[in-house]
């Protein structure tokens, strides 16, 4: 879910690495984005197998790993990439403005995005 979450950044990383802009960085450039990141202090290199693919010379294809982790739809890519970016907001509203039973009503919720200046669909 964090590289989901983070695909724009990781991709944007990826290709200021790749500095013959082929899709292919060495495993430790690709450990080093993916740490870097991510912020997640992991074995990435040794990660890497179950992860991301590799070309004949042992080159990671980065572009191919950041394809495999696309939202199912693009409709759906498109509100879940709004709810990540505003993820930080919404656990507050929730948090802070739902009832007793832990729901929030579709009208509050309305408003409280409207509020957040945050298009709800």
């Amino acid at each position: 879910q964090l590289i989901l979450e983070k695909k724009m950044q990781l991709r944007e990383a990826m290709q200021e690495a790749d500095r013959n802009d082929d899709g292919r960085l060495s495993v430790q450039t690709w450990a080093d984005v993916m740490q870097e990141t991510l912020r997640l202090r992991l074995p990435w290199g040794l990660l890497q197998p179950m992860l991301a693919p590799i070309d004949d010379t042992g080159r990671v294809r980065w572009q191919v790993f950041l394809e495999q982790y696309e939202w199912r739809t693009k409709n759906e890519s498109a509100h879940a990439e709004a709810l990540l970016a505003y993820r930080a907001k919404l656990v507050i509203l929730f948090e802070r403005h739902q009832d007793a039973s832990g729901n929030i009503s579709y009208s509050r919720l309305k408003r409280l995005c409207s509020l957040m200046s945050y298009r709800h669909p």
